[in-house]
């Protein structure tokens, strides 16, 4: 894949966003676990952190769209970078709304959903590695070993589908539960801010790979 300067400009911020936004995920998952622990102040202090890098990731996705503006890759791609870009931004913009939301409302997450919901939130950590992963080895390689990038694909979809059957266990439990009704639902939308995350994920991984047709081309 040949390469203007400009263009190594735009994969750099690319792959520097990518870090900054995985970063995000990693304090929220660090957030809400504190905050499960019943670790307000601990909490609170990884809330700030996750809008920080939420606010970074922005200044970068700005500076990206600006250069792709200045000509930066084919004008066939632009509208697809710009995409993927975005995508990705989002699910930093989930990060801060779930860490937000575990701070500003404070839902009461019963115990025994407590194991589920830390499995989410690791499968989701695993699952926006593995973005990071395809996503250098996209913009990277001259050649990409179809079969392994494939792999790492399918690998992305299967934590989204392995995610949604969490979170179906964790809605029937809860709302099994003896709870009274309005906590069951301030429960499950907390449950449902964090699948978005991996929900999101699994939409920037299938824009790279779209974008891998086009640019293998």
């Amino acid at each position: 894949m040949l390469s203007t300067s400009k263009e190594k400009k735009v994969k750099e911020l690319i792959l520097n966003h990518l870090k900054t936004v995985n970063q995000c995920v990693l304090k929220a998952r660090d957030c809400i676990a504190v905050f499960m622990d019943g670790d307000i102040e601990a909490a609170e202090s990884l809330r700030v952190s996750v809008d920080r890098l939420e606010d970074e990731a922005d200044d970068i996705r700005r500076t990206i769209v600006s250069s792709l503006g200045e000509g930066a890759f084919l004008p066939i791609l632009r509208g697809d970078i710009h995409s993927l870009v975005s995508l990705v931004d989002d699910i930093a913009g989930l990060a801060e709304d779930l860490s937000d939301m575990a701070l500003g409302e404070r839902p009461h997450i019963p115990g025994e959903l407590i194991p589920g919901i830390q499995e989410i939130a690791e499968k989701t950590v695993g699952q926006c590695q593995q973005l990071c992963d395809i996503t250098v080895e996209f913009l990277s390689k001259a050649r990409l070993r179809r079969k392994r990038f494939a792999e790492q694909i399918h690998t992305v979809v299967t934590a989204e589908h392995d995610i949604d059957e969490i979170e179906w266990r964790l809605t029937r439990a809860l709302f099994d539960s003896n709870l009274p009704l309005a906590d069951k639902q301030h429960a499950k939308q907390f449950i449902t801010r964090l699948t978005l995350i991996s929900n999101k994920i699994e939409d920037a991984s299938d824009q790279v790979a779209e974008l891998t047709i086009k640019m293998q081309a």
